[in-house]
């Protein structure tokens, strides 16, 4: 288990964004709204902009990506189409957030049974979504 709690979390690269980062190379987010949870260097933000969709950045820490919203995720309130969390704790996702559908990844063991939804498993990286068929968008590594 890689878990490092730090103020600097964000400038640990986790494999945990790669599933992710497939799934929205494949999607067209034209029209669709989607918020990124610990936002981090922006990596996930950025591709979903490139892909089309609205996106709200999210963190709370000292990250470098100009576009996030620093606040406590506790605090939010809304409806996104997507809601995506890399390595997200989940003591910290919002009740006042909904959304269609939901990606969260990890790599700690301890995360994944407090999230709902259809596990996968990709290399290291525990995902919980309630996309079906997520798996098809893990066939082509990105690495």
């Amino acid at each position: 288990m890689r878990y490092i709690k730090s103020e600097n979390q964000w400038r640990i690269k986790s494999p945990a964004y790669i599933p992710i980062q497939q799934f929205l190379k494949k999607t067209d987010g034209s029209n669709l709204t989607l918020l990124d949870l610990g936002s981090g260097k922006g990596i996930l933000s950025d591709l979903a902009k490139k892909q089309g969709f609205k996106v709200t950045s999210v963190d709370n820490g000292n990250t470098p990506y100009e576009s996030t919203t620093r606040i406590d995720s506790q605090e939010l309130e809304g409806y996104w189409d997507y809601i995506v969390a890399s390595g997200f704790p989940p003591n910290r996702i919002p009740l006042n957030v909904q959304s269609k559908y939901f990606i969260y990844t990890t790599e700690r063991e301890d995360y994944y049974p407090r999230y709902s939804g259809i596990l996968y498993n990709y290399k290291t990286v525990y995902i919980k979504t309630n996309i079906k068929n997520f798996d098809k968008y893990l066939k082509y590594p990105i690495l």
